[in-house]
Order: C-alpha cells, then structure tokens, then sequence
C-alpha cells in the first residue's frame, strides 16, 4: 500500500526543491528573461546526460514490466489513443529542446567564445559539433518514446533502480525549474483570487510541458499507483506542486 503513495511524495519533494532551486536561481542566473546557469554546473549536468539516458531506459523497464494486469489493460488502450501521440510528440521535442538550450548552447557558446570564433559569425561547418551533438540528443529521445512504445525486460536491482531514480530527481528538477523561469512571466500577477483566469493556461501548461519534461517519474509512479484514489492524489499533488513553484518564482 505505501508503494503506491511514491508518487505523492516524490511530488512534495519535487515542490521542496524546486523551493530551493528557485531561491538559488534568483541569486545565481546571469539572464533575468532566461535561464543560464554557472558554467560549472551547465557542465556537470551536461556530464551526467549520459547516466540520464540509462537511468530513463532502466526506470522505464522495471515500472513497465512490473505493471498489474489491470494496468496493463489501461495502458494499451491508452497508447493507442491520439492523446497520447500527441505526449509522445512533446516528450520528444521539448526534452531534446530543453537539453540543447540550457545545457549544451551554453558550453558551446562559452567554448566558442573562448576560442576566439563568436556562435552568431560562424558558418554552418563550424557548427557541425553542435549539429552532432543535437543529432546524438535527438536519438536518445527518440530512443525513450520507443522504449516507452516497447519496454524492455531487465533485472530489478532496488540500488541501481534508486540511484537512477536521484538521477532523474536532479535532472527532472532543473529543467523544470527552468522551464517555469522561463514561462513564469505569463502567470505574472497570479493568485488566489484570479487563479480560475490562468487555469486554461495551467492546464495547457502542464499538459503539454510540465508532464513530457517528467515523462519517466510521472509513468514510473503512476504505475505504483494501487487506486484511484492514490492516482487523483498524485495528479493533484503534481499540478497544485507545479503551481505553487511557478507562483515561488
């Protein structure tokens, strides 16, 4: 029965540091309209996208293939619905999106730069390392909606399982992070008394940006789901969190 309440708490945690990351934002970003790192940690992060990729494979096979029969049902009926393309869709382009713009464009720019060749003068042959790099991005996204489509069988091994599971609590929180710095002027002015006006645009919001972004940790905990119940309370506790992070900021 716990189990199946790790989502609600994942989604507190996710709430407290994105509290923390916030604060930190406001003190540590170079852009006021965009987010842009310290390079040292653009450069950590950029490192650690490998052992991302695994940690999304191998979270995605344990939950998958560890689904009750009833869930199964409901899953393959929901993967072939329209709705769900259109998530595969965004999964794909904002992850690869998100990926390239807050974590490598930075590297590059600062490489570049460095080197004496500014990105904006540059020939479409001196891009070629960022072309490569957003093609290998590219394919390991395209490779997540597949093993999303076509899970793999892999051995459970709770300590590789939980590591991976802190990889993906790092990663998915700073590009969330980011992506609500980023959007956090369209809900300027947002609050108790005026939230029904924003609602649309929450809704679209999370739908469309908030859920792809955590596409791994949403269908990893929806599948220690037990109940109904436990389902509308990670929903909630996901969407309320995600507010309240967008009105922190």
């Amino acid at each position: 029965m716990l189990r199946g309440y790790r989502g609600l708490v994942f989604n507190v945690l996710l709430l407290g540091v994105g509290y923390l990351f916030s604060t930190w934002l406001v003190k540590m970003n170079t852009a006021e309209a965009d987010f842009k790192m310290p390079l040292f940690m653009t450069l950590i992060l950029s490192c650690l996208i490998p052992i991302e990729h695994k940690a999304n494979l191998y979270i995605l096979s344990c939950e998958l293939q560890q689904m009750g029969e009833d869930q199964k049902v409901v899953w393959k009926k929901f993967t072939k619905t329209w709705f769900f393309g259109i998530l595969l869709l965004m999964v794909f382009i904002w992850r690869t999106y998100f990926k390239m713009e807050f974590l490598f464009m930075p590297v590059f720019y600062e490489i570049y730069e460095w080197l004496g060749f500014p990105y904006k003068n540059l020939n479409w042959t001196g891009k070629i390392p960022v072309y490569v790099t957003g093609s290998i991005i590219l394919y390991t996204e395209a490779k997540l909606v597949g093993h999303t489509l076509i899970p793999g069988t892999t051995k459970v091994l709770i300590p590789k399982l939980w590591f991976y599971r802190l990889i993906l609590f790092l990663s998915v929180t700073f590009f969330t992070t980011g992506l609500m710095w980023v959007f956090r002027r369209q809900f300027m002015g947002m609050n108790a008394e005026n939230i029904g006006g924003h609602l649309p645009m929450l809704i679209i919001f999370f739908v469309f940006f908030y859920i792809p972004l955590r596409w791994v940790e949403v269908i990893a905990d929806l599948t220690d789901c037990q109940t109904r119940w436990q389902i509308w309370l990670f929903w909630m506790t996901a969407f309320v969190g995600m507010v309240l992070v967008i009105r922190m900021m």
